[in-house]
């Protein structure tokens, strides 16, 4: 989990705090590694990939109101890019 508070520069325990939260509405899943025990991998489940589709279904509608296609494409881009790392 440290990776990933570094990525959102954020304290650890902000991270743990976060994930915690997310973990009890079954958004994601914590598995510990096989070669290192105090390292923690945490994966966005399947509920949590839904969302994440939904939301970004809703932003390119929200967007594709003001936008031109070329513009609303580029967006889509950008967000299938950026939620990479999280699915």
């Amino acid at each position: 989990m440290i990776t990933l508070a570094r990525f959102l520069d954020i304290p650890p325990s902000t991270m743990t705090s976060l994930i915690d939260n997310l973990h009890k509405r079954q958004l994601v899943k914590r598995k510990y590694s096989e070669n290192n025990r105090r390292e923690v991998i945490v994966e966005a489940t399947s509920k949590a990939e839904k969302i994440i589709v939904e939301f970004n279904k809703l932003i390119h509608a929200k967007f594709s109101k003001t936008l031109s296609q070329t513009e609303s494409i580029t967006l889509a881009k950008l967000i299938n890019k950026f939620n990479q790392p999280f699915l």
